[in-house]
């Protein structure tokens, strides 16, 4: 299956891209479109393999994420990274979407889970929620969301027990 990441145009036009120096652009831009990423956003990632894949000295990378960390706009634990409102541009009502964010996000730390501010009240109700952005289960007429439904309170309840 082939993977591919959209940069929507207005991305350049975002009051926090607009406010980062061009490196940081650059690394920014890379975490949302390097090739370790994947649909829910929170991934493995090392700053070695960051470096490489940019051209990058690793002081600059570590401390391009230091900033984006702390302007909370990522998280990050153990070379595993997670990009707040990722799912902000998955705007896709296709169940096998939602069934890849949620296998994604069943690989992710607990701990970084729970930086993210997923809100798992929604997740029961079949809405999957990070930061503002909102995924609604899809209508029936694009697949089963019996069975889509079941997978989120599954989940919600794996979640809670943790």
């Amino acid at each position: 299956m082939a993977k591919q990441r959209i940069v929507d145009t207005r991305f350049w036009d975002d009051s926090y891209i607009v406010s980062l120096k061009p490196i940081e652009k650059l690394v920014f831009l890379y975490l949302l479109t390097n090739p370790l990423t994947n649909i829910a956003g929170v991934y493995e990632l090392s700053s070695q393999r960051a470096a490489f894949d940019i051209g990058l000295q690793i002081q600059k990378i570590e401390a391009c994420f230091r900033r984006f960390e702390q302007d909370g706009k990522i998280m990050s634990t153990c070379d595993r990274v997670g990009i707040k409102n990722f799912l902000k541009y998955q705007s896709s009502r296709s169940p096998k979407i939602y069934q890849g964010i949620l296998t994604e996000l069943r690989k992710a730390p607990q701990a970084l889970l729970e930086q993210m501010d997923i809100n798992y009240k929604k997740l029961e109700e079949g809405i999957v929620m990070m930061g503002t952005v909102v995924l609604k289960t899809p209508p029936a007429s694009h697949g089963d969301t019996k069975k889509l439904q079941k997978e989120l309170e599954d989940i919600a309840i794996e979640w809670r027990v943790r």
